[in-house]
């Protein structure tokens, strides 16, 4: 091997303007453009080589058997009640291509395969046997999941939605009227056995036993089962004796509460007497 061998493949250059502008008319729906065929300018340099309208047929007769090129295109699929808009990425590898001219060619297309973008099958074949458009329908069933065939309405097509719909609420007004019950028919009288209850868990007036012949299961009152009972009479060994009186606690007599008497007011203190002057002494006499 010499050193050119041995030096890794550079990465294509996919910067044609050309191939941008082709590539965005297949994804405009409102442009009749619906494929690209990309195929090289020198070794390391791709471009759009060719761009139409007329399908997958068209653009099939431009990929040879000694040349290794990509395409582009737009297919509708579906039904005249459901068309969906699908995108290919078509990669043709001539049976007469070289070894060397391939292994370029693979390492080239992920440079190409961003250019283009989304897409929802990519289709590889170096065989013309199988690159049809039996070959694309089938890929776009399998990734879809459904499968939608144009081919049954080739002669034509007549729209049967309106029995669809017909025979869809018929089925439901059939499965209605089997399965839904009827009006509610409220009693205007009194029940022939009437236990008021408590739904709320408390305690209630009659024991669970006489609320269950009451209860109505059904949805409409079966007469026949709702039988009055004769009294039964009580078991004279199950008959609980009623408890004890308390007894009766000895009278005390009130204690009448009398208030005593007022004591009576004292007396006013007399006001005390004042004290009497002091006389002066008389004047000495004078002597002679």
């Amino acid at each position: 091997l010499n050193r050119t061998q041995l030096q890794p493949t550079k990465m294509v250059d996919a910067s044609d303007p050309g191939l941008a502008t082709a590539i965005a008319d297949i994804r405009n729906d409102k442009t009749p453009t619906d494929w690209v065929h990309i195929g090289y300018e020198g070794r390391n340099k791709v471009k759009a080589v060719a761009s139409g309208s007329g399908g997958f047929e068209e653009i099939r007769v431009l990929f040879k058997d000694d040349e290794c090129s990509w395409g582009f295109i737009r297919v509708v699929t579906g039904d005249q009640e459901s068309r969906r808009i699908k995108f290919v990425f078509l990669v043709w590898a001539g049976p007469k291509v070289g070894a060397m001219s391939k292994s370029r060619f693979c390492a080239h297309k992920p440079s190409v395969s961003a250019a283009v973008g989304q897409f929802h099958v990519e289709l590889f074949a170096d065989d013309p046997a199988d690159f049809t458009m039996e070959e694309i329908l089938d890929k776009l069933k399998r990734s879809a999941g459904a499968n939608y065939d144009l081919g049954s309405n080739a002669k034509g097509y007549a729209s049967q939605i309106g029995d669809i719909k017909a025979n869809a609420a018929s089925s439901y007004k059939a499965a209605e009227k089997e399965q839904t019950i009827g009006p509610v028919v409220y009693e205007k009288g009194a029940l022939a056995s009437a236990t008021p209850c408590d739904l709320g868990g408390r305690r209630m007036v009659a024991p669970p036993t006489e609320a269950k012949k009451n209860t109505d299961l059904v949805g409409k009152l079966d007469q026949s089962k709702i039988a009055l009972e004769e009294p039964r009479p009580a078991d004279a060994s199950k008959t609980t004796q009623p408890a004890p009186a308390p007894a009766a606690k000895p009278a005390v007599e009130e204690q009448r509460i009398v208030d005593p008497e007022p004591a009576p007011a004292a007396a006013p203190e007399p006001e005390p007497t004042p004290a009497p002057a002091a006389e002066e002494p008389a004047p000495a006499a004078e002597e002679p």
